[in-house]
């Protein structure tokens, strides 16, 4: 899968369309084989599960030769902003509404995704001079 991808990165800005079909087509071959091997050593499900998954391996691939996008091999960003959305939304004593889950999400889909824009936004809104709510903490002497 690391070639693949390598080989994606390398040529997909060459127009080296042809090229790109054959390498997916030779990992399409390369993970049946390794699923037959697990097939050999006795591990069916294991040979089932990425016999079946191999198609959606290489979609990446394919996206990216048909020029719709460009997808990542890996899932680490994605997975972090769902983790720091879930972090936030899921809390115990918080009720959000349909328009503040939005303003939520675009406020954190700018600071994953174009660092520019949202440092733009955070020097012009979270000034802490221009915040509405400030809150004094105060520690109470129990004596």
């Amino acid at each position: 899968m690391w070639s693949l991808c390598n080989l994606v990165e390398k040529h997909i800005f060459d127009g080296a369309v042809k090229v790109l079909w054959w390498c997916v087509d030779w990992a399409l071959f390369e993970l049946k084989r390794f699923s037959g091997e697990f097939f050999v050593l006795g591990l069916g499900s294991v040979g089932w599960f990425v016999c079946n998954v191999a198609n959606h391996m290489v979609m990446f691939a394919r996206l990216a030769i048909k020029g719709v996008c460009y997808v990542s091999l890996t899932s680490n960003l994605v997975e972090c902003l769902m983790g720091e959305i879930a972090k936030r939304v899921k809390h115990k004593w918080m009720h959000w509404s349909e328009c503040g889950l939005e303003n939520l999400l675009n406020i954190l889909l700018l600071r994953y995704c174009n660092k520019q824009i949202y440092n733009e936004i955070k020097e012009r809104y979270f000034k802490p001079n221009s915040t509405i709510i400030n809150v004094k903490i105060t520690w109470l002497n129990k004596s």
